[in-house]
């Protein structure tokens, strides 16, 4: 009986380390993305942009597949308009103004990429790194868990 409690304490010993997540997650010893993306964000060039987003989009606009964007600064979607985004579409965040994109409260962002044509969000800079650029906000009326239920955002 000793044996038997020892060799299933053993066993069970090996297979738990066999499963153990592993310590660093995704940059651990084997990216779990590999098999399956070919996300790559350093090792791409997504050119120059043509087009100029900042300041406010007050009415219904499209983003073109054609043409690369670039967030210089906070741009804000307001007045209860609708921003659209075709698949396949390029939009770089401005470094050095640390270019974001907010939906405001009422307004609206339609962007549904495909899997050959996705909606790329970037950096400006050539070597790319988490925040590099301010992100994308989506403003609402969900619950929050601040004093006075009322925050700001920076």
């Amino acid at each position: 009986m000793k044996n038997f409690t020892l060799f299933t304490i053993f066993v069970l010993l090996v297979f738990s380390n066999m499963f153990a997540q592993q310590e660093k997650g995704i940059i651990g010893y084997n990216n779990w993305l590999n098999p399956w993306t070919e996300f790559k964000p350093n090792k791409v060039a997504y050119g120059t942009p043509t087009q100029i987003l900042s300041g406010n989009i007050n009415r219904d606009t499209k983003l073109h597949k054609r043409e690369t964007y670039l967030l210089l600064g906070d741009v804000f979607v307001t007045d209860s308009t609708t921003l659209t985004i075709e698949p396949g579409t390029v939009i770089i965040g401005d470094f050095k103004t640390k270019g974001s994109l907010t939906i405001s409260n009422g307004s609206k962002i339609i962007a549904e990429g495909t899997h050959t044509d996705p909606i790329i969000f970037t950096s400006s800079r050539s070597v790319k790194k988490p925040g590099d650029w301010g992100g994308i906000f989506i403003l609402g009326n969900a619950p929050i868990s601040k004093y006075g239920n009322e925050a700001s955002l920076n």
